[in-house]
């Protein structure tokens, strides 16, 4: 099977699951089931952004390095005009992953009020809201629905 439409499913199959999450993470104010939530987010992003990059590069419109940011470089100057994205939704998938990042390498995170604070490595502090992981799920979501109407045509 080509990789592009593994990822596309990959996607699809993260998407369910975080859905699940943020009813949970809503229901419990869970600061774990939060942290779960943006890192199977930051997961539908990339596997949506390697499926539209697989499928370009079957088509010779782009290259694919071994670098992950050389290949984000790729999807943000060509694929994403392709696929019509705005700034602002462009901007929103940087925040994702440069969020889930931040979370990966924080020394320290914790609840405040209804909020996560990721306390990033150079003592800044990243607040992540429900409000804010339901815009994001409405991005991916946005993003995955563009990818597949790409592909299908």
């Amino acid at each position: 099977m080509e990789s592009f439409v593994k990822n596309l499913r990959k996607a699809e199959e993260g998407l369910k699951k975080v859905e699940r999450l943020i009813v949970l993470a809503q229901v419990s104010r869970n600061k774990n089931l939060m942290l779960i939530a943006l890192e199977e987010i930051e997961n539908v992003v990339k596997n949506c952004i390697s499926s539209i990059l697989h499928y370009d590069y079957e088509l010779k419109r782009v290259k694919i390095y071994k670098d992950s940011r050389m290949n984000f470089r790729e999807f943000e100057v060509k694929s994403s005009r392709n696929l019509s994205l705005k700034q602002e939704e462009l901007h929103a998938i940087k925040e994702i992953l440069e969020i889930a990042n931040e979370h990966r390498k924080s020394p320290m995170e914790f609840m405040k009020q209804k909020e996560v604070i990721i306390l990033s490595e150079d003592q800044r502090m990243i607040k992540v809201s429900m409000e804010k992981l339901t815009h994001f799920v409405s991005i991916a979501q946005e993003l995955l629905k563009r990818i597949k109407f790409k592909i299908k045509r």
